[in-house]
């Protein structure tokens, strides 16, 4: 399935989307903030924003934030979700954004379907000089196959999916290759938050 498909399909699917992705827990946002040395004058963008789910939160820490997503039926959404942040329509390769004009850039639950490169080049362009880059996503626990019957989702759901190859996938770490020898970045360092959902059947199947 060529990524234009794939486009089209979260499009399509940007009420599910909303219904059944979670949001992010405030322990990491918090750590973020404090990492990347920002305070509430710093002006924020969240690429890739989706349907907003990252971007109500970083309205209540910050007063300039610029959400920008490619998909409109995304879009229509997050401006209803976050309409305090600015809603602008890009991809991580391309950004409506003057050089230099952000101190932070944070991707949830995005960074593996760019190019890795390309989004780098991109995300340099457009941070100021000392500005951060924070990635987030969630895991669920049939992706670490957490006892019998979740394991016996994910296998299901392997045997069923689109194959989205290795490079399309957060779990195969390929996405981390974008990073070999980058010297505008600061290596990668992680940090795990526990982020326990409880949701109803309807909002299970959505996700």
């Amino acid at each position: 399935m060529s990524d234009e498909k794939f486009a089209t399909a979260f499009d399509d699917a940007a009420q599910e989307y909303e219904r059944g992705r979670p949001g992010y827990p405030p322990e990491a946002i918090d750590s973020l903030i404090g990492k990347l040395a920002l305070d509430r004058r710093s002006v924020v963008v969240d690429l890739a924003a989706g349907t907003g789910k990252l971007t109500r939160d970083l309205t209540r820490h910050f007063d300039e934030v610029i959400a920008i997503e490619p998909l409109a039926a995304m879009r229509e959404l997050l401006a209803r979700a976050a309409p305090a942040a600015r809603a602008l329509e890009g991809t991580a390769e391309r950004m409506p954004l003057a050089e230099a004009s952000a101190d932070a850039i944070f991707v949830a639950q995005a960074f593996h379907w760019f190019d890795g490169p390309r989004a780098l080049d991109e995300i340099a362009r457009v941070l100021t000089p000392g500005g951060g880059l924070a990635l987030l996503w969630n895991t669920t626990p049939w992706e670490r196959r957490e006892g019998a019957w979740f394991r016996l989702l994910d296998d299901l759901l392997e045997g069923s999916r689109a194959d989205l190859s290795a490079m399309r996938r957060h779990r195969s770490g390929r996405w981390r290759e974008a990073f070999d020898d980058e010297r505008r970045f600061e290596p990668l360092s992680m940090a795990t938050f526990d982020n326990a959902q409880r949701v109803s059947r309807e909002e299970f199947l959505a996700n």
